[in-house]
Formats: C-alpha cells, structure tokens, sequence
C-alpha cells in the first residue's frame, strides 16, 4: 500500500503540476469528497512530522478539472497509469477500493529518512480495499483503528503508531492547524512538515551543520504547508511557511514594465541585501569565501548593497542562446557604477583583461571578457544593468515590455496577482525548457530531461508564482496555465 500511495502521489505531482495558485475558499481539507474536515489528521499522531492528503474522491469537482486538463497534456490519459501495479487495474482495482481521502504520514524524522510510512483510508468497500492490497507482492499489515484502515509495510511500525497516538492526534496540534487554515477547502492534495524536518532536510541539501539553526532569510522555520488543485485553465498551489527571522519585504513590483516582454524567466524582488548579507556571515559561506574574502574586502559589502531595491533577474532564448540580465533600482547609480568598476578592475586584475567603453543603442556601458564570455555593465533610466548580450541592452531601451504582454496580463489576472508582493516569478514555459535540459544534463552526469518531462513541459503556457507575507508567515501562490 506504501507503493501504491507514493506512486499516486507521483502521478498527481508530476504532471507537472510546480506551479502555484491561489484566491480559492480557506479550509483544511484535502478534498471537495468529505475531507474538508480534519480527516486523517484526527487519527495521526500529534507530533507526527510529516502528513500527505490525498483527494482520492474520483467523482469530485477536483477531477473532474483535473481530467479536462489531463485531456490536453500529451498522453494525458496514460498519467496516472504510474498508480498502477501488475495485474492491477485503476477503475477495477484502485477507485473502487480507495475511500475519498487517502493519507500518507510518518510517526518521527527518522522513519522519513528511512522511508518508513504509515497510510491510512476510509474505503467504502473493505473486501474491495483488501483486494487491492493482496494485489502487492509483498501484502502490508492492516489495522483498522477509529474507523480508519491503517497500513504499514510492518506490524511493529503500527505498534508504534498506536502507542505514539495515546499523547494526542495532529488536529489538536496548534502548528499543524495554523498552517492549513488559510489552504484552499478543495485540493487534490495537502502537504504539512513540521519545521525541525524541514530544516534538517535543507541542511542536508546545502551540505552545512546547521540543522538546527536559522535559515538565511527564513530563520528559524515553524512549519510549512502546502495545497495542489486543478482549475478550468490549469494548475494551481498554494503554500505557506512560518519563520521567524522572515527577511522579505513587501513592495509595488515595477519592473515588469522595464524587460523584454519575450523573456522565458522573469524573477522580481526588492530588499535581497538583508538576506545576501545574512549569508555572507554564514560560517559555511564563509569558510567557501576564504581568501577571496580578503581579497574583496569592504567591495563585497558593497555590492550586497546594491540589492537593496527592486532587483529583477531575466532570462531571453535568442538564436538558441540564453541571454541572462539583472536589473537593479539603485539610489544613486554613479556609486553603483563605480562599485561595479572596481569589481571589474578587481576581475581583470586576474583575468589578465580590462573593460573597455561600450555604445549600445545610444546607452554607454561597459564591456568585460572573462574567459569566452562577455559582461556588459551599465546604468539605464538610472538603474543598474549587467548582461551577457548587446541584444538585452537594445531590448530594454526600445521594449516591447513584459508587463504590456497579453501572456503578461492573462497569468496575472488568472493567478490573483496583488498590487504589493514580496516577490514575482514568471516563466514562459516552453520557451524555458532548453535552459531546464541544460541544467537536467549539468547536473546529472549528462543526461537530459526524459522526454515525457519535456512534452508535459511544452503543453503548458505560462506561470507565475507570488509572494506575501503576514507577520511571521511567508505565502507563495500563482498558476501555470495550460495550452
């Protein structure tokens, strides 16, 4: 039965579905199938660290949307064919077993390092459930415990569940209920991880100590939550993170308005100083800086200063290459081309290169080699511009612009976009993909996206995420549209 949870769970998340959302009804539920309740939460331990709900009414206004949008992925209809095991069948074996809220937890950090999970459902057929669950090679052990079945790959993880439930279920968990109580009422699946797993797990991928302690612009996290739903036009998600060192800082996004409306990668956020600078005293970062650190010296204070307005980040596919820009608003951009000078001289001090003056359509910048690229720096309508192509410089002077773009306008409405965010992230999708299997091939031995990934890719348009914050909780929504 763990198998078959996972396997569901890859098949709703990997459709793909990283996307965001938001603006729907708030409760706490998995599901418009009976499970706006608290649902299996009532039953999980209370210091469970880790609980999946999944929406496994097949009849629900979910899936119905989620259906009508598999219909126009490539091979939709085969998507959810991972949920299936040998000899089994989806209509036959799987819904009619399968009550409507399927859950996936663990009892402690440890069983989720060691991938040991307990499942839980309320079928409406038993002989049905049990049918299915003879089905695996290797049949879990079942319980059915306050009108639940409870499923484990082992007795004893269940002995231990029941043990560890005497102290009290998640729903009476203070965390766990200020987490999920703005997530939309319906949603193919809720996800809730407690804040010691979740840093541990950031620690991990980072490759730092600091497990227990604060995270670089997030301090130290309480919780994170999380909803997934289908809508008519798309995917939608909804997530939330309470920290309490949150280094965002509200703004009116303006930016949008000053890149290239083609862009496949727009990034937007204001007040990055705060959180580079946070970083920079990481004794991690500061053991990889080493010498270079010294090198710099108060330069590098300097140019995290620069960050301290409105920053955009921006990528353009142009004659097959990526053209890669940042944008900052700076206070006074004499001193910010000079701090860039310096860096500059700094680099060519190394490199053997000096830069040299540059116009590009009647804007003077400058232009340094380093290796076999190019940098371009420079300052426009009296913010900073660092790019690797002319192309960028004559785009942002003579436009069109991105937030003038009907793709623009369509996704923001679409997603609820406010007028103040403590961040935007937009993304042209197939325009996005080479970059992705650029990235897919460096970071794995050389091996691009599978071609499934890429065709689920392509049949999406456009996305946007967003962010806002209400005191020490940090919320990220958006949409990803489908062609």
């Amino acid at each position: 039965m763990r198998r078959l949870l996972l396997a569901l769970l890859v098949a709703l998340i990997a459709l793909p579905l990283a996307a965001c959302g938001g603006g729907q009804e708030t409760s706490a539920g998995a599901g418009d199938g009976g499970a706006d309740g608290p649902g299996g939460a009532a039953i999980v331990p209370k210091t469970a660290p880790f609980l999946l709900r999944l929406n496994t009414a097949w009849d629900s206004a979910q899936w119905t949307s989620l259906n009508a949008l598999l219909t126009k992925l490539p091979n939709g209809d085969k998507v959810l064919s991972g949920i299936r095991g040998e000899g089994i069948d989806l209509e036959q074996d799987v819904k009619p077993a399968l009550g409507p809220e399927t859950d996936l937890f663990v009892l402690n950090g440890a069983d989720l390092s060691n991938k040991v999970f307990l499942g839980a459902n309320q079928p409406t057929d038993v002989t049905k459930f049990h049918a299915l669950l003879a089905k695996d090679e290797t049949p879990p052990v079942t319980e059915e415990i306050d009108g639940w079945q409870v499923i484990s790959d082992k007795r004893e993880t269940i002995d231990r569940y029941k043990v560890a439930k005497r102290n009290g279920t998640l729903d009476d968990n203070s965390n766990y209920k200020a987490a999920i109580e703005s997530l939309p009422a319906s949603a193919l699946a809720t996800i809730y991880v407690d804040g010691p797993t979740l840093s541990r797990a950031l620690a991990t991928q980072a490759k730092t100590n600091t497990s227990s302690g604060p995270v670089p612009g997030l301090g130290r996290i309480g919780w994170l939550a999380g909803a997934l739903s289908a809508e008519e036009k798309g995917f939608a998600a909804d997530l939330r993170l309470k920290g309490d060192e949150l280094e965002v800082t509200p703004f009116t996004p303006e930016l949008a308005s000053h890149v290239p409306a083609d862009v496949s990668l727009f990034i937007d956020v204001k007040g990055l100083d705060a959180t580079l600078d946070e970083a920079k005293r990481a004794p991690a970062l500061q053991k990889q800086l080493g010498e270079a650190q010294k090198a710099l010296g108060s330069l590098i204070d300097e140019i995290i200063g620069l960050f301290k307005g409105e920053t955009a980040i921006t990528v353009r596919p142009v004659g097959g290459k990526n053209e890669l820009t940042l944008l900052v608003t700076v206070d006074d951009a004499e001193q910010a081309k000079a701090t860039l000078d310096r860096l500059a001289t700094l680099v060519g001090a190394f490199t053997q290169k000096t830069s040299e003056p540059v116009n590009v359509a009647g804007q003077d910048f400058q232009k340094l080699a380093i290796g076999k690229s190019v940098v371009y720096y420079g300052i426009l309508d009296g913010k900073l511009v660092v790019t690797n192509a002319e192309g960028a410089i004559t785009s942002l002077v003579n436009g069109p612009y991105l937030a003038d773009s009907q793709a623009y306008k369509d996704i923001a409405e679409a997603a609820g976009l406010p007028d103040q965010t403590t961040g935007v992230l937009y993304a042209d999708v197939p325009k996005l993909v080479p970059l992705l299997d650029t990235l897919a091939k460096s970071s794995n031995n050389g091996k691009p996206l599978p071609p499934e990934v890429k065709a689920h890719l392509e049949a999406l348009s456009t996305t946007i995420f967003y962010g806002s914050v209400d005191g020490d909780v940090l919320s990220l929504k958006g949409f990803a549209s489908v062609r």
